[in-house]
């Protein structure tokens, strides 16, 4: 298996003519590299010519210190990390933006757009020169208090971010309130006349032409606008926009109008500003001969060039077939035709016929490059001065910062999590700036099963027996006041007492059981200079069954009831049942204004709706974000945080509908633990309606509990296949319930 190389039609696009030989670095074409180039200049599109791309202040340093936190450097020799003579910043950007679309599969590490901007930046920063004309407008960001909506006096005070822009709008803002921009840029009036301009804007706005007031737009306000005219010579003149944001809405919207221009919105395209730019050499056309291509077709034939690039030229494929390779172990040194051939060679004596599942292995992580960054029995690793330069998030030594030790990792971890992350970057280490690029599944798979044949053999993963009173111990052991894991580890994505460690809710689906009970009992023996300490010393049975007890907690993943000494913020909206239930009344998207949401410490939390008495929502996780019931009232209408929402299609009562017959809530009484019980009245019957969780073992649960207290309920729930609800065993369908009888149904999704 050998990783995907580029297209060379991809490759000849991107050579640099006055350089050429530097693409065949590490090949070796005894003296005709010449000819290859030819050939692949042939191949190439007619170049055209590169854009300049302006730059915000700080974003060559920002991309600099990417590349070493991000450890680029353990691939990528430092000719590599040079590209200004063979590419601009807008095809560079795109490039690391969307590897997967430019690198013909080749698997590389996911980069947002803003870190793909400022890396593309770095790489090409000795394209920078300074005070070039860019198209667009200039901005100077400030982030400070605007207590009245007038713009303040910035006298002394440093941006907190500038460059270039191509509208004249809010989005580059930071936060949502509390600061103010100021755009200049030199405007090209296309003619003599009358020009009118205007702004939309929440809060102030006001603009000047060559310094002279033409809008004012001051104030905390809504949405206004302002306008105002000046007659202007045809030609350059200086404009300047100043706008402020105090709170609530944001926008801000500058027209124009005139001679020969209906109004719009002021376009970059008649603005410009003197910028820092990087601004990359411009090709030129190549004089080719064809005598040289066709030499150069012909050595990269019997080159096999094919072997791991694609080749778009039906002539290179109409010429005959190269004679047949040695064998590996025929090799002789010198004979290997990629680069660092000579150090692959060095081991073909020692290769047998057919490789073994373990040099299959080795080769295809040297070849992905697995041993850059990961060690594996001792081979590989991260360089001294790459690793010198990456960032520490979390206190907890060279764990925090380096990629892990692939050692026995088909032991270690289950072979659905090691699928995640070799074929999408998956990762659970969020204290590692470093990141995994994404190899795809069909090689993750093969991964997997080298890592299960090598390393698993004979694992047997027998989870321990499920109970409510072991997810309890396990909480326990979990928290404060037991064996302290919330001290080290977050916990469903909340942050623990001390260093951020991993997150406890990953870690059942992540390891397998064996190597966690073994991890827990014995931590220093299979990694000696761990931070995870030895925390069961004394050998007793009971050691197994804290540790297992600890394991069934943590099966429930999200759902998992919190532990004590969670961090919750007392300030903070976002409620966290731990102890006890938290009713929270709220407008309930799609349902009604009156609902009466119910977290649990469970994990596992549903809502009535009080209008009409009936069970709307089933979730698990996270609970509620109250702030659009209690942040300025503005009745933002709410969903659960957690996950597996499922909307519950409740039962119908027999007569419903009918004069009189309608429900109506009677009120509501609170067991001791806290759960609330709702009366409801339905014509001659009122019942009650309890609901709490349970856990199980497929994650949890919520038991129902209806309790006819008068008259003769009938009542139907209707079919479903979202979730299950059953009452002894049976999906629940008509049951009929006369004064101090009870239906149990369970939800289970």
């Amino acid at each position: 298996m050998t990783t995907p190389a580029l297209p060379l039609a991809t490759l000849a696009a991107r050579l640099d003519p006055v350089a050429p030989a530097a693409v065949l670095n590490g090949h070796y074409f005894s003296g005709n590299e010449g000819d290859v180039i030819a050939w692949l200049q042939s191949l190439a599109p007619s170049p055209k010519p590169f854009a300049a791309k302006s730059i915000t202040g700080g974003a060559i340093e920002r991309g600099g210190q990417l590349v070493k936190e991000l450890a680029c450097s353990a691939c990528h020799e430092p000719n590599d990390l040079d590209l200004a003579s063979v590419i601009d910043h807008a095809q560079l950007a795109a490039l690391l933006r969307e590897p997967h679309k430019h690198l013909a599969g080749q698997a590389h590490l996911p980069l947002t757009g803003r870190e793909a901007d400022a890396i593309a930046a770095y790489l090409l920063r000795t394209q920078k020169q300074e005070g070039v004309r860019g198209e667009g407008f200039g901005f100077k960001y400030y982030e400070r208090k605007i207590p009245d909506g007038n713009w303040p006096d910035f006298g002394g005070v440093d941006p907190t971010a500038s460059g270039v822009v191509e509208r004249m709008d809010t989005s580059l803002a930071k936060r949502k309130a509390q600061y103010a921009i100021e755009f200049s840029a030199t405007l090209e009036v296309p003619a003599d006349g009358e020009w009118h301009f205007a702004t939309r804007s929440d809060d102030g706005s006001w603009l000047w032409i060559d310094g002279e007031l033409v809008v004012d737009n001051p104030g905390m306000k809504p949405t206004t606008r302002k306008d105002g005219s000046r007659k202007l010579s045809k030609g350059p003149h200086a404009l300047r926009v100043a706008y402020t944001q105090g709170g609530g809405g944001a926008k801000l919207q500058v027209l124009w109008s005139g001679p020969g221009v209906k109004e719009q919105e002021l376009p970059a395209s008649v603005a410009y500003t003197s910028v820092a730019s990087l601004v990359p050499p411009q090709r030129a056309e190549v004089q080719l001969n064809e005598d040289a291509i066709q030499r150069g077709r012909k050595a990269a034939r019997e080159a096999r060039c094919d072997a791991c690039h694609a080749v778009a030229d039906p002539a290179f494929d109409n010429l005959p077939a190269p004679a047949a390779a040695k064998a590996w172990s025929d090799l002789a040194l010198g004979e290997c035709s990629v680069a660092n051939g000579a150090d692959l060679q060095k081991q073909h004596s020692q290769l047998p016929e057919r490789a073994t599942v373990a040099t299959q292995l080795h080769i295809a992580m040297s070849n992905d490059g697995c041993f850059s960054c990961h060690t594996r029995g001792g081979v590989g690793g991260l360089a001294k001065d790459v690793a010198e330069h990456l960032r520490e998030v979390e206190d907890i030594g060279e764990e925090g910062m380096v990629p892990p030790d692939l050692t026995s990792v088909g032991r270690r971890l289950r072979p659905e999590w090691l699928l995640k992350v070799i074929a999408k970057g998956h990762k659970s280490r969020d204290y590692v700036a470093m990141r995994m690029p994404a190899y795809g599944e069909d090689r993750a798979r093969q991964y997997v099963a080298w890592f299960a044949e090598l390393d698993a053999d004979g694992v047997v993963d027998e989870e321990p027996e499920f109970s409510a009173e072991a997810v309890e111990l396990g909480r326990t052991l979990a928290g404060t006041g037991g064996r302290n894991c919330i001290s080290c580890h977050t916990m469903s994505g909340k942050a623990s007492l001390g260093p951020q460690g991993m997150d406890l809710a990953k870690q059942h689906e992540r390891l397998r059981p064996g190597w966690f009970r073994d991890w827990l009992l014995k931590p220093t023996t299979l990694r000696p200079n761990t931070r995870m300490p030895a925390l069961w010393l004394s050998g007793s049975p009971q050691d197994a069954k804290d540790v297992d007890a600890i394991r069934t907690w943590m099966s429930l993943g999200e759902s998992a009831p919190l532990p004590k000494g969670v961090v919750v913020d007392a300030k903070s909206l976002i409620l966290e049942p731990i102890d006890r239930p938290i009713l929270h009344g709220a407008f309930l998207k799609d349902v009604s204004a009156r609902c009466l949401a119910v977290g649990t410490p469970a994990r596992t939390h549903f809502a009535y709706d009080l209008v009409k008495p009936r069970l709307v929502w089933l979730w698990r996780g996270a609970f509620m974000d109250a702030r659009g019931t209690w942040h300025g009232r503005a009745g933002k209408l709410i969903e659960p945080l957690g996950k597996d929402w499922q909307v519950v299609d409740d039962f119908v009562i027999a007569g419903e509908g009918d004069e009189g017959t309608s429900r109506r809530l009677l009120g509501q009484r609170r067991t001791k633990d806290g759960y609330p019980v709702i009366r409801v009245k339905c014509g001659d019957a009122s019942y009650a309606d309890q609901a709490v969780p349970r856990l199980s073992a497929s994650g949890s649960e919520v038991v129902r509990t209806i309790t006819c207290e008068e008259g003769t309920l009938e009542i139907e729930f209707p079919s479903t296949d979202a979730y299950k609800a059953t009452s002894q065993g049976k999906p629940v369908a008509t049951h009929t319930l006369a004064a101090g009888q009870s239906l149990e149904v369970v939800y289970q999704w």
